[in-house]
């Protein structure tokens, strides 16, 4: 019980006692004693929380995820103290996690008005014209929010975030290292800024900020399903099974994890692996326009069909050897060198600059004595020595080798990822070693066009035909 209530209680029974006495005094017959009753007391009214109790409220419900609550407590703290900055910048927060975008704006707006310089309100602004999808509005706000306090790492990423959204992937990267640099151990900066890399085609930067977002939180599918799809692209095939293999535990649901998990296995030659996968594919996404090709080459694993030969057939005279390549590709040649590519530009380019533009391959032959005396080697050097030395020449790295024989001749057949200048490639590098002469392929192509490239450019080179060199 109140210290109040006690007072009040105290002065109705000395009321009472007073009353008998003056009865006894008057001379009257002395009443029975009474059994006292004590009145119930009245409650005292609750006092009116003050505007910074209301702010913590507020803050409490948010933290609980009670936005409806929050928003209240917080809208009567501005009723209470209309210039509390505060109040209004978190229930500007507030309405925009509502979706209420507009009343989110006039709250922040407010706030900015009595704090200028309150940058956490610039940021809640950008916030709200983002939720909007008025992307240009969001990027001068978190820009000023940057501004007034370049320390806050949440203005950058948001910042990162609106230049995506416009496309704008180069200034999204910058802001996103930004906010990592102040925030090295935020996971969602690092996985923001592989998607970064991606957009530019930097296939090996994006691997390495998300290899970095895993060191942080190993537990998010997206991240894992992306760098799966990454290293397919660089070639890295054993990786990127572990990888969609990762994002299938941690997402059963992801199905098109398993398309990317098929293409892993086919290029490891795990057939049966590589089967089910398909198969696993095909029967959760029955309409994707890829299915008859998947099909296709479930066929081809078990051995149902054979590979079909397609194709132009293309002679080379003075080089001894005729290929065939796919319809889409056409070609320019110079004595025993050819250059396939997808447009007349990109051939009127060296390859270095063309493979910028799409998939370029390169069929050449030479004596074998002047290629060994190139790369410093015996005559007798066996073909995955001259290819290897072929791709260190290029300053490539080498992802896998297979060796076996073409017609009967034996050659060696490398995957390699490289850079032409800032232009990064995949590609694959082949030999084959026929008497006193060596013929050789290079494919090559932007890493996130390789893995779908790839095939055509091995069945080019498994169906060379050689002959005597005119």
């Amino acid at each position: 019980m109140s210290t109040e209530r006690n007072r009040t209680y105290l002065c109705v029974i000395a009321a009472l006692t007073l009353a008998g006495a003056l009865l006894v005094g008057c001379g009257g017959a002395e009443p029975p004693s009474p059994t006292p009753v004590p009145p119930t007391p009245t409650p005292a009214a609750s006092p009116t929380p003050s505007a910074s109790e209301y702010m913590e409220m507020g803050l409490d419900y948010r933290d609980a995820g009670q936005l409806d609550e929050a928003a209240a407590a917080f809208e009567a703290a501005t009723q209470l103290d209309p210039d509390f900055a505060e109040a209004h910048y978190n229930l500007g927060l507030t309405y925009a996690d509502l979706g209420e975008f507009e009343r989110a704006i006039a709250e922040q707006e407010a706030a900015i008005e009595l704090a200028p310089d309150l940058a956490e309100a610039h940021n809640g602004l950008g916030l709200a014209y983002y939720g909007l999808e008025r992307f240009d509005e969001a990027i001068a706000e978190y820009a000023e929010a940057t501004r007034l306090d370049p320390d806050l790492a949440d203005a950058h990423f948001n910042l990162g975030h609106a230049h995506a959204a416009l496309g704008q992937h180069a200034q999204a990267l910058a802001a996103y290292q930004e906010a990592a640099r102040l925030n090295p151990d935020d996971f969602e900066t690092q996985h923001n800024i592989g998607l970064a890399y991606i957009k530019q085609g930097l296939v090996n930067e994006a691997i390495a900020a998300w290899e970095r977002a895993i060191s942080i939180d190993a537990d998010f599918a997206e991240t894992h399903y992306a760098l799966g799809m990454a290293y397919t692209d660089v070639g890295r095939y054993e990786e990127a099974v572990t990888a969609l293999n990762e994002a299938l535990r941690l997402d059963p649901d992801r199905d098109r994890a398993y398309k990317h998990l098929g293409v892993a296995y086919y290029a490891l030659r795990q057939d049966e692996e590589a089967i089910e996968a398909f198969e696993t594919y095909l029967r959760l996404q029955p309409d994707d326009p890829d299915n008859a090709t998947i099909e296709a080459t479930i066929a081809e694993l078990r051995g149902e069909v054979e590979a079909p030969e397609s194709g132009v057939v293309y002679t080379n005279a003075p080089g001894g050897y005729s290929l065939r390549y796919p319809d889409g590709l056409i070609y320019a040649e110079e004595d025993t060198l050819v250059t396939f590519a997808l447009s007349e530009s990109a051939l009127e380019l060296a390859p270095e600059e063309a493979v910028a533009q799409g998939p370029v391959v390169l069929f050449d032959a030479s004596p074998l004595d002047e290629v060994t005396d190139d790369f410093g080697l015996d005559e007798s050097a066996a073909p995955e020595d001259l290819v290897a030395a072929m791709v260190e020449n290029m300053g490539a790295e080498m992802s896998s080798l297979e060796t076996g024989k073409l017609s009967g001749y034996p050659g060696a057949l490398a995957e390699m990822v490289g850079t032409f200048g800032e232009t990064e490639y995949v590609g694959g590098l082949a030999v084959v070693t026929v008497e006193d002469r060596v013929v050789g392929a290079y494919g090559m192509a932007p890493p996130d066009q390789w893995a779908q490239f790839r095939p055509a450019f091995e069945n080019m080179f498994f169906s060379l035909t050689l002959f005597e060199p005119e």
